[in-house]
């Protein structure tokens, strides 16, 4: 009996299709906003992004590379900010509760930067040479938009809470 221990060919579709099945599965409904844990997934992912690019092999990235990096975070805040303003907050000031929904526009952005991102990393993977990119700098690149993606959509959700929270009942 042989057993074939190769990654069938439609796993590497597969993950990203059930990704994106459960963002936009998630985001369809209201769901409660706690202000005080959004800090978590962002420091988390700071410390790690730090680490991954401390402790990365082989050289560090020179100039080019750390402005391409720059640009990678850079592109990711503008994009995490505008998704952040698409969510939908309410504010019961009764309760205090907050809710959030992220808006039809918001998923239609996180569908296009998978659209994007994913096939841009397989073809990454099977041509290295072709875009004059170490795997290593290039990883780091989607790993900086995503540090940059998650960040600025929770400050911003954060501000515009508080903002809600802290304006007077409408009469």
């Amino acid at each position: 009996m042989h057993v074939s221990t190769s990654t069938p060919q439609y796993l590497p579709y597969l993950i990203p299709v059930a990704v994106v099945a459960l963002i936009v599965l998630r985001n369809r409904r209201e769901r409660r906003l706690r202000l005080e844990l959004m800090w978590i997934l962002p420091a988390f992912m700071l410390l790690a992004a730090g680490a991954a690019l401390i402790y990365a092999p082989g050289p560090h990235p020179g100039p080019a590379a750390m402005v391409g990096l720059a640009g990678a975070l850079a592109l990711g805040a503008v994009l995490g900010w505008v998704r952040g303003r698409t969510i939908h907050i309410q504010h019961d000031p009764e309760t205090g509760a907050l809710t959030a929904k992220a808006s039809p526009l918001g998923m239609i952005l996180i569908l296009a930067m998978f659209a994007i991102r994913y096939p841009l990393s397989l073809y990454a993977r099977a041509h290295p040479e072709a875009l004059h990119v170490s795997p290593t700098i290039l990883a780091d690149g989607f790993l900086l938009f995503a540090v940059g993606l998650i960040l600025a959509q929770r400050v911003e959700v954060a501000l515009r809470a508080h903002k809600l929270m802290s304006a007077p009942a409408a009469a």
